[in-house]
């Protein structure tokens, strides 16, 4: 029971393409069993909410009751962030509890889902070349499912997602796992041919967001792998982004449209990515200036847009267009700056900066002693890649992953303050096994 409501909960990270409109409001799949989760898992926990997650939501309220007394906008759209982001954080702390705070088995699910999703990735990418429409055009499965080519006219993988750039962006962590699992020895949570399949799909994707998975996966192994390997590694990785820019159209484009909008304030000639992004940023910053710096308040960056778009009333262009991403900002970045301010970007860059665990000097991999650090650069690189493209607070793993980044930061604490013996300490703690079965090794 404990183990079906983790993996149920982990799967919501990967149904976000089942979404269904229901007026002005957007409904989730997951949204409908997450209550019976949190229900179910709070009955076995015996306990409500912790009082980190209390202290979170009461900030997030009075910014947001603050906000609005200020600035106005109402208590609708606040109300639903926090509601939200209260459920979903709720769901994961109670799933994590009920399997005894073991955040590696908590990423051994993560990543038995993303395996799963990768494969059908891949079977869609295989179906497209033996023109079988029911195997890549997956609309008969996912609600308003919209296929993707690229220049060359290749399928760009998806799964199940609605576009190439979420199948990325939550792919994110897995990525890393399997990077440090080519890179190393001995793999961890997962064998090397799942890493190869994860690595593939993600490069499939053709999505420029994918590819900063990569490149962000491969700085964190470098940054801490053994004296002599960080270098090649770096260099590896640099040499694959110029590789990616000059032999991959999409990444070129959106590499040059974003230089162009940015230095030369040439919107219109670039791609829709780069233009929903370029007007975002200016919606950002003209409101975080707006409210004197503080931030308009959870939900407000929907009002700042349709004041400050720099997108209507532009001949030809699809109103559609001009009104992507008027919520979420298309990046979590972005969104914090206009909704939180410089009070959320502080808190966010001390949650980053004191929570980080890096790799000791003397760590391997054989032991939950070392595995403290491979959680939180997992973690540290869904985080950069949502800072960079998707705005949402509850979806697509930003809650989970906050989580067991937090956990890591405090079992890794702990195993330094508590006891000599760094994997006593964390024996105690009741984590799990890094290694996968002897089996799936290779």
């Amino acid at each position: 029971m404990r183990s079906f409501l983790l993996y149920m909960a982990v799967a919501s990270l990967f149904l976000t393409g089942f979404k269904f409109p229901v007026g002005s409001i957007d409904l989730y799949v997951h949204y409908v069993y997450m209550p019976v989760i949190v229900i179910a898992a709070m009955a076995i926990s015996g306990k409500v909410m912790t009082a980190s997650l209390a202290a979170l939501l009461g900030a997030l309220t009075v910014h947001a009751l603050l906000a609005v007394g200020v600035f106005g906008g109402g208590l609708a759209r606040p109300a639903m962030q926090l509601a939200l982001i209260g459920a979903t954080f709720l769901m994961f702390q109670h799933v994590i509890a009920i399997n005894g705070d073991d955040i590696f088995k908590v990423m051994r699910a993560y990543m038995h889902l993303a395996l799963a999703v990768a494969l059908i990735g891949l079977l869609q990418v295989v179906a497209f070349f033996l023109d079988v429409p029911p195997g890549y055009d997956l609309g008969w499965l996912v609600p308003d499912f919209t296929m993707h080519v690229n220049e060359f006219g290749v399928l760009r993988a998806q799964s199940i997602f609605k576009e190439p750039s979420h199948l990325g962006h939550m792919l994110a962590p897995a990525v890393f796992v399997a990077v440090l699992n080519l890179s190393t020895r001995v793999p961890v949570f997962v064998g090397r041919r799942t890493s190869v399949a994860i690595i593939a799909i993600t490069l499939l994707s053709f999505s420029t967001i994918s590819y900063a998975a990569i490149f962000v996966a491969v700085c964190l192994v470098s940054l801490n792998a053994r004296r002599g390997v960080a270098a090649w590694v770096m260099v590896c990785g640099l040499a694959t982004i110029v590789a990616l820019y000059f032999y991959v159209p999409g990444f070129k484009v959106r590499a040059d449209d974003t230089f162009g909008a940015l230095m030369y304030n040439d919107v219109l000639s670039a791609n829709f990515s780069t233009l929903t992004l370029y007007n975002n940023l200016r919606v950002a910053v003209t409101h975080l200036i707006d409210t004197g710096f503080w931030g308009g308040g959870l939900g407000s960056h929907l009002a700042a847009f349709e004041r400050e778009s720099v997108l209507y009333g532009f001949a030809g262009l699809p109103f559609q267009v001009a009104y992507l991403n008027a919520e979420d900002a298309n990046s979590l970045l972005l969104r914090i700056v206009s909704e939180l301010g410089l009070p959320g970007l502080l808190a966010l860059a001390v949650f980053l900066w004191f929570g980080y665990v890096g790799r000791r000097s003397d760590a391997g991999t054989e032991s939950a002693a070392d595995g403290l650090w491979i959680v939180s650069n997992a973690a540290m690189t869904l985080f950069v890649v949502a800072l960079l493209r998707q705005g949402h607070y509850s979806n697509f793993g930003m809650p989970l992953f906050m989580l067991l980044y937090a956990y890591a930061a405090r079992f890794a604490r702990d195993a330094s303050t508590e006891a000599p013996d760094r994997a006593t300490a964390l024996r105690r703690a009741g984590l799990g096994r890094i290694l996968p079965p002897s089996d799936a090794r290779v």
